[in-house]
């Protein structure tokens, strides 16, 4: 039978760990990565959530992948007043609080959960509670590394457009902007191919059109 497309629930998984990892990647970060987890079998009372990101954080660790620290992560769940790393579905059904979080030995990476009413003390315990299991996580992909043994892949360097931006913004901006707030897709294609054409003449062919078109685009939406 032919694999179909993802679950849902597999989606929500990989959307965790994407935001775990992809952050501590480098800027200039532009080889294909891709972390796959795979379950080969399954026990009803087994946490896979949990599984998955360690499994995809620890092979991060060893792979070589210049993350900029060491990442884990893992859920937790507050049952009983206790707080619970990797809960079985049957602590999960009494707990009051559920939360999936990644960090690095600094600090928070990634925050996802759902409670009951709490007060905001008890989230902040549970945020420190994981904190210290992932320090646990951590240290034990430390040996991982070194049993591996995998120098950590050279950060490209990024090249500083900041001169060419400049230019352009000068010389075509206002150009630009109109071509994104054209409506019409034919019509925004078409202002952009013009103050592309614009920007070659008045600034050269080597000057980063795309990359200050991204950022226009983004600086109109958020302005």
């Amino acid at each position: 039978r032919r694999e179909g497309r993802a679950a849902e629930a597999e989606v929500l998984v990989a959307r965790l760990i994407d935001r775990s990892l992809r952050p501590l990647l480098p800027d200039g970060w532009r080889r294909q990565t891709q972390v796959t987890v795979t379950v080969f079998g399954h026990d009803p009372d087994c946490e896979l959530v949990s599984l998955a990101l360690i499994a995809a954080t620890a092979a991060a660790r060893i792979s070589g992948l210049p993350l900029s620290a060491p990442v884990a992560g893992l859920r937790l769940a507050r049952s009983q007043g206790a707080f619970i790393p990797l809960p079985t579905p049957d602590l999960l059904a009494m707990a009051d609080l559920d939360i999936v979080l990644s960090a690095t030995a600094a600090g928070l990476v990634m925050l996802e959960g759902e409670a009951q009413l709490v007060p905001d003390a008890a989230l902040l315990s549970a945020i420190e509670a994981g904190q210290e299991d992932i320090a646990r996580l951590l240290a034990a992909y430390e040996s991982f590394a070194e049993r591996a043994g995998r120098p950590t892949e050279p950060v490209p360097e990024v090249a500083d457009d900041s001169e060419g931006l400049a230019a352009l913004a000068e010389a075509v901006g206002e150009t630009v902007d109109a071509a994104l707030l054209e409506p019409r897709k034919d019509d925004r294609k078409a202002g952009l191919r013009k103050a592309k054409a614009e920007a070659r003449i008045l600034v050269g062919d080597g000057a980063p059109f795309s990359a200050f078109v991204r950022a226009r685009a983004r600086a109109n939406l958020l302005d």
